[in-house]
This record gives structure tokens, sequence and C-alpha cells, in this order.
């Protein structure tokens, strides 16, 4: 894929003939999306390729995560889906480790056209997603629904 380009979403109308391939997250898409945006208060992105054509689009939403102790031991020892990164020094982690709730940003929904799947596409939009996460700077974690 050469050239994506990522902006918001203007009106889910620009979506009517976008179709993903699978049949229920299609009709969510076109029946259900926009009031779902409202009630969820998310920031919805398209992707456009070179020839202006969408061929993806991604919902963001900022939450809260509350995690148990049970949760904690789990994802300090590696036992969760998942991990702390290798990268985080031992004062780093037990600070994180020492919150009770933190600031996610939650991946509401994703999808790529169905002609465009397997290209890349996918994989930019999660890079995109971790870009916008970096600019917020306070967010603990990235989840998805």
């Amino acid at each position: 894929m050469n050239s994506l380009y990522f902006r918001p979403l203007i009106d889910t109308s620009e979506l009517s003939c976008f179709e993903c391939g699978i049949e229920v997250m299609d009709n969510f898409i076109h029946s259900g999306l926009q009031e779902s945006l409202v009630e969820n208060n998310c920031n919805s992105f398209v992707v456009h390729d070179e020839n202006d054509r969408i061929v993806g689009f991604f919902s963001l939403m900022e939450d809260s995560l509350y995690l148990d102790d049970d949760d904690k031991d789990d994802l300090a020892n590696g036992f969760s889906a998942a991990s702390l990164p290798d990268t985080m020094s031992v004062e780093q982690k037990q600070m994180l480790l020492s919150e009770v709730v933190y600031p996610v940003i939650d991946i509401a929904y994703l999808a790529v056209s169905k002609d465009m799947q397997r290209k890349g596409i996918g994989t930019a939009i999660l890079n995109k997603i971790f870009e916008i996460v970096k600019g917020k700077g306070d967010i603990s974690f990235v989840t998805v629904d």
C-alpha cells in the first residue's frame, strides 16, 4: 500500500458504500454506528488510499481500566494476555502497578474494506492509533472491545 491518509470521520454517511465483508459489522456500520458514536463519545477516523477511496475506519474512546490485586499479579508475572514491556525499569513497573485506575484508549471499532484486506492497512491503522496514544502521554493501556 503506497500512501494512506487519515482524517476525522465527519458523518457516517461517508461509509454508505463501505463494506468490510463481515455481515454483522457491515449492517452495524450502515444502521447503528452513528448512534453508537454519539452515545459512546468516540473519536472516529476514515482511512483513504492515494485514489481518495475509503479503505478503512476506526473509532477510539477514552476510558478507564480498574485492576484488582490478582489482575496486577497476573500482569506483573506474565500470566495475562497483556504484559508489561521489557523496556520498563523496575521502578516504572512498580509505579504503574501501584495505581488502581488506569487511563486507557479503547479501540471501539476498526474495519478494513473487504477488497483491501491483507495489504497492510490494518497494521497502518494500528500504528496510527499508537501514534495518537503516544501523543496523549497519560494513557497506560490500549484496549479492544
